[in-house]
């Protein structure tokens, strides 16, 4: 469609988009599904992005008790407490899934 398009604008580069482009694709009614199935399903990169994401995110979550058995958190601020005690619990229920 994209061929098409470049097609048409560059056979009449001053004629008027209604006119020159919309024919080459099949119509208005054409265009504007595109683009309601562009917007209803986001662009390609964003789809991807979210693939990827989604896979890592399992991956390291699975990994996330592995680690913190293997490595031990300190701190004597008083500040840092309660992301040490949430810590704490997570090794003491790693088991119950």
């Amino acid at each position: 469609m994209l061929i098409r398009i470049a097609e048409a604008a560059t056979e009449k580069p001053d004629g008027i988009v209604r006119d020159v482009v919309f024919p080459a694709v099949g119509g208005e009614p054409v265009l504007s599904a595109i683009l309601r199935e562009h917007k209803a399903a986001g662009t390609f990169e964003r789809r991807v992005h979210a693939a990827l994401r989604s896979s890592y995110a399992r991956h390291y979550r699975r990994m996330l008790l592995a680690v913190l058995t293997t490595l031990e958190f300190r701190s004597n601020n008083a500040r840092h407490r309660p992301v040490l005690e949430a810590l704490d619990r997570l090794k003491r229920f790693r088991d119950d899934g």
